[in-house]
């Protein structure tokens, strides 16, 4: 989960990032196929129940994700000055 955060994080906006994560999230969920239950799961039960989940999922990992990676690049911003702030000279 946490590889799905980071990747979600170093992706740019909100839409790449939810499209990102409900990914692994629907791939993850849709393992129900053909597991017994109180009966088998078939597989249209299954990727209905994924893609329900990676909706949900995706919502909230992708918020989580896109608000991480603004804060990162903030730091990263305040930290190095700006870009291109490296290697100007002060004018007299």
């Amino acid at each position: 989960m946490a590889l799905v955060v980071a990747a979600g994080a170093a992706s740019a906006g909100l839409v790449p990032t939810t499209v990102l994560v409900a990914g692994p999230v629907f791939g993850a969920l849709v393992t129900r196929y053909g597991t017994e239950t109180p009966r088998l799961v078939s597989l249209p039960d299954a990727v209905v129940f994924a893609a329900a989940g990676a909706a949900v999922g995706e919502g909230l990992l992708g918020a989580v994700s896109f608000c991480l990676g603004v804060a990162v690049r903030r730091v990263v911003w305040v930290l190095t000055g700006g870009p291109g702030a490296a290697g100007q000279q002060a004018q007299p």
